[in-house]
């Protein structure tokens, strides 16, 4: 099936109580206050919670948190921002992101712009100075936390930005609406900044190299406890984990195991490293770690009940077919920052930042191209589970319409019994929206294609996967201000459950299965 589609308030005593209301939240006392006398004489005592440059965050024990204009103010005390100074930006959150991704990208920044970059330990956090040389515009601290803390600092007005290494979860938006900030999975302030994932990884010495992930959850659920259950030698499991407060492995656990008691006996570890270290030298151990970070460990590549193999391969990442890709995540303030924190928030969207995102070992969202050539595997398994439902003649008339054609990264995926884009596909929306209006696909021909899983009639299953790629369509217009730019032609095809991913005997292929993918001509 196919369808074608060419307030700058003057502050006063009554001003003061009516911002109060709009920005009182519970905060506790901190030390170091200042006073604030405002060019009309109105005293203010309280915290500084942040300075943008132009506006003054300040926590006041009478009337809570305040927003003022900072310009003609007298300040008192250690904490009193320099007029004219460099700007603030505080993140806090996940050690993975803030130890190594980030630092990068501000490095990167400054050299982007020609400007000084200068790196200073701070007691709790590192802190970079950034622009001219003796002339910073910019002070950027990271505080290494876990995600947990850091929506609390955030909400405490301790921290601009949260580094998460997992979604914020209902808890924590909870209480960020309560606190008067909103929502922080709103569009507005929840970005993706790269993608990781998680792989299985099991000593050197071990004979079993694939497992899957309904084995994997039972493992650490404990209803597989040896590995001659897994088609390996009689040998106890030995089940380790980094440390709970790792956001990846919080996610990990929520989403493998759900409600699911976990085993007593799983050796806890405190970093990603050391589980490297522990899992190479104990023939029976068997963990998870981030890709890339598991060391001399061997990674187990994931197999369904069909036979169907997922293997944590870059292009695996950047399209979503791999079933245990985790997105890392910032969750912005809902207030304004400065100018010139604004400018470092938005290039981490750019090409330029992308590259720095690859060089430091993580998955980037930029499209990748990927020819029919390389997807020998995929479509192999396509002809060996075709059937009644999914003749041989309609994988050849698929294959025919996508002749000539690459199958670009960019992979749209759907939340759970709904119509919505996961988080990630909303992400790789707005990424393929800025590289339109860019221009990079002028003159191109693009593709949306829509894949079902194998649940209902074959026939009802093509019009489904066509719906969906329309619907891709339809929130890809609305970032595009209503229309598709002269000169990109952009189609919509649906073929079903023609092309599996993983086996429709399993949840988790199921979900692999329910896609809508971009191809590109040429």
């Amino acid at each position: 099936m196919k369808r074608r589609f060419k307030f700058r308030p003057k502050l006063n005593s009554i001003s003061a109580a009516f911002m109060a209301a709009l920005f009182c939240i519970s905060v506790p006392a901190h030390a170091e206050p200042v006073r604030i006398t405002t060019p009309t004489g109105l005293d203010l005592f309280g915290e500084v919670l942040g300075y943008d440059g132009t506006y003054l965050r300040l926590d006041t024990p009478e009337f809570g948190i305040l927003t003022l204009s900072y310009a003609g103010t007298i300040c008192e005390g250690l904490r009193c921002p320099i007029e004219n100074g460099p700007a603030e930006l505080r993140f806090a959150g996940s050690t993975r992101i803030g130890e190594v991704l980030l630092p990068a990208l501000v490095e990167a920044f400054g050299r982007a712009k020609g400007w000084n970059v200068q790196a200073t330990d701070q007691t709790t956090a590192l802190q970079y100075l950034v622009g001219p040389v003796g002339a910073p515009i910019l002070k950027v601290d990271f505080i290494l936390s876990d995600p947990q803390s850091a929506f609390t600092q955030q909400i405490e007005g301790k921290i601009d930005i949260v580094m998460s290494d997992r979604p914020a979860s209902p808890d924590e938006v909870a209480q960020s609406i309560q606190a008067g900030f909103g929502a922080p999975t709103s569009s507005g302030r929840s970005r993706i900044i790269a993608l990781d994932a998680l792989v299985p990884v099991a000593s050197p010495a071990q004979s079993v190299h694939t497992i899957s992930l309904d084995d994997l959850a039972a493992v650490f659920r404990g209803d597989i406890v040896n590995w001659d259950q897994l088609g390996g030698e009689d040998i106890p499991i030995h089940p380790m984990l980094p440390d709970a407060s790792s956001g990846q492995i919080r996610g990990f656990e929520e989403l493998l195991l759900s409600d699911s008691a976990k085993r007593a006996d799983i050796t806890r570890v405190p970093s990603m490293t050391d589980l490297a270290t522990t899992v190479t030298d104990d023939i029976g151990g068997l963990g998870v770690s981030p890709m890339g970070a598991f060391g001399n460990a061997t990674p187990l590549v994931l197999q369904d009940v069909c036979g169907l193999r997922s293997v944590p391969r870059l292009t695996a990442l950047k399209t979503g077919d791999y079933p245990l890709t985790l997105p890392l995540y910032l969750y912005l303030p809902g207030y304004r920052i400065a100018p010139e924190a604004r400018e470092f928030v938005n290039w981490l969207q750019s090409h330029q930042a992308q590259a720095v995102i690859r060089r430091a070992g993580f998955v980037d969202q930029g499209a990748v191209p990927i020819g029919l050539d390389v997807q020998g595997e995929r479509l192999a398994n396509a002809i060996m589970l075709a059937g009644q439902s999914v003749p041989l003649s309609d994988l050849q008339d698929m294959l025919r319409q996508l002749d000539g054609h690459a199958r670009l990264s960019p992979t749209f995926r759907f939340a759970e019994g709904s119509t919505a884009l996961t988080p990630v596909s909303k992400s790789n929306l707005v990424y393929l929206a800025k590289a339109i209006r860019d221009g990079l696909y002028n003159g191109r021909h693009l593709a949306l294609v829509g894949f079902s899983d194998g649940n209902g009639p074959a026939d009802a299953n093509r019009t489904l996967s066509l719906t969906r790629a329309d619907s891709v369509l339809a929130e890809l217009r609305t970032l595009l201000g209503g229309d598709i730019p002269e000169g990109v032609v952009i189609d919509t095809l649906g073929f079903g459950e023609a092309l599996p991913m993983g086996c429709d005997e399993t949840h988790w292929g199921r979900r692999m299965n329910r896609r809508v993918e971009l191809w590109i001509d040429g």
